[in-house]
């Protein structure tokens, strides 16, 4: 028999290590006996706020609309959209002359409109892509103009429905 104690490491510390091993061994053999440990509940997704605008109609209005992360600095394209429809609103107030319109940007994925306690919301998300204008005024039905190729279509689209809504000449694009 060879005497163990002799050797480096022997003796009881080297047993105690043993012991430890084997128990955690032990515990870990165990636990993946019992099975899978069950799913953790997986919290739900926050629902995402639409951002919603309300204009009061109390005459001739045009609000051009964006989506609300073209705000965010940042995201791809957004500075760009900005900035075209700003000339496209530029453009416009400037064909509609004398004309009162008020005018206003909005970064919306609904728009309401208040026209003397009549509410009527627009889902503007659902318009192209999220990017266009609506003319409105008392009494009328509402022209909405929506981008489909991109936000600079919209120097020739906004003008254009100016004259359209309210024929005015110097807004008519050929």
């Amino acid at each position: 028999m060879i005497d163990q104690s002799s050797r480096p490491g022997a003796g009881p510390r080297r047993s105690g290590r043993w012991r430890w091993l084997a128990t955690a061994a032990l515990v870990l053999a165990s636990a993946a006996c019992k099975g899978p440990a069950p799913p953790a509940a997986t919290p739900a997704a926050p629902a995402v706020a639409l951002a919603e605008t309300r204009i009061d109609l109390g005459g001739p209005t045009l609000v051009a609309f964006l989506p609300p992360d073209a705000q965010q600095p940042g995201v791809e394209g957004a500075a760009e959209a900005v900035a075209h429809v700003g000339f496209a609103m530029a453009d416009t107030r400037q064909c509609l002359g004398d004309k009162p319109v008020s005018m206003t940007t909005v970064f919306a994925d609904r728009l309401t409109i208040n026209e003397g306690g009549n509410l009527r919301t627009i889902e503007l998300d659902r318009l192209g892509q999220g990017i266009g204008a609506v003319l409105a005024e008392p009494g009328r039905a509402d022209h909405i103009v929506k981008v489909e190729v991109g936000a600079s279509s919209l120097s020739h689209l906004l003008p254009q429905a100016a004259f359209d809504y309210w024929q005015q000449a110097a807004c008519k694009r050929d």
